[in-house]
């Protein structure tokens, strides 16, 4: 019995250094990456803001080349604040949030990127919008949300099919945001494993990386609230993000 114990406890501290060294290898390749693009994506910019607007096919080289880099910096930054919400080691640094304005500003940035292939409808029902939240992380979400239901519609050969809905409602003292698209639904046996990171099915399909949906459904529920995904032939794809009504602060 003495041995046995004696075993578990040398597998145990193997255990914790081998995830001590994948956390600082983690580290160092976030942190090794991030220094390399960030030049990259520095230059990409000077180039698009430096070419002639005649020379449409480089300006738009040098456009792929900031959206390619922009897009590699933001992955490795949801690596981290994926990893530190399964850690607990993030701190919410919530303040008085406004649902609507934030929602708002993602559905036209998103407009700006994708607007003429798609349709983003967004409808507010509702006066009463603020709550505490971390504004900067909430935005990830409905970033990654809205985008990915973007995608799902983008290569749809109808052009009113290409169309994804947003809307804002109360509900048993909730904000609650649905997030609908049409499409090919999503198979039931796939609707269990959404959230899942590293979802390599529907990242491969869409060339992501299946972290979009994983930070949206972490950092819901860090701000205690629900997240869900409902998928049919009928009604298309429907993502529902319910936060708490809670009394802002700041």
């Amino acid at each position: 019995m003495v041995e046995l114990a004696e075993e578990l406890d040398r597998s145990e501290k193997l255990q914790k250094k081998i995830a001590s060294l994948t956390r600082e290898q983690e580290f160092f390749l976030r942190h090794e990456l991030k220094n390399r693009i960030t030049p990259i994506m520095g230059y990409a910019e000077l180039l698009s803001l430096e070419i002639d607007d005649a020379q449409d096919h480089q300006a738009q080289w040098a456009k792929n080349i900031v959206l390619a880099t922009r897009a590699m910096t933001s992955l490795i930054d949801s690596l981290k604040i994926l990893h530190d919400i399964e850690e607990g080691n993030v701190t919410l640094e919530k303040k008085a949030c406004d649902v609507d304005q934030l929602i708002r500003r993602v559905t036209e940035d998103l407009m700006t990127v994708y607007g003429n292939q798609v349709n983003i409808v967004y409808e507010n029902h509702i006066t009463d919008n603020t709550i505490g939240a971390d504004s900067n992380l909430l935005t990830g979400v409905f970033q990654n949300l809205i985008k990915n239901a973007v995608e799902h519609v983008l290569d749809l050969d109808k052009p009113a099919e290409r169309q994804v809905r947003v809307d804002t409602s109360h509900e048993n003292g909730h904000i609650v945001v649905k997030i609908r698209n049409g499409g090919e639904p999503v198979p039931s046996e796939r609707v269990a494993t959404f959230f899942e990171k590293f979802n390599t099915d529907r990242a491969r399909k869409k060339d992501g990386t299946g972290l979009g949906t994983t930070y949206a459904y972490l950092v819901t529920r860090a701000h205690g609230g629900e997240i869900t995904v409902d998928s049919n032939e009928t009604n298309g794809t429907i993502l529902t993000v319910k936060l708490n009504k809670e009394t802002p602060h700041g």
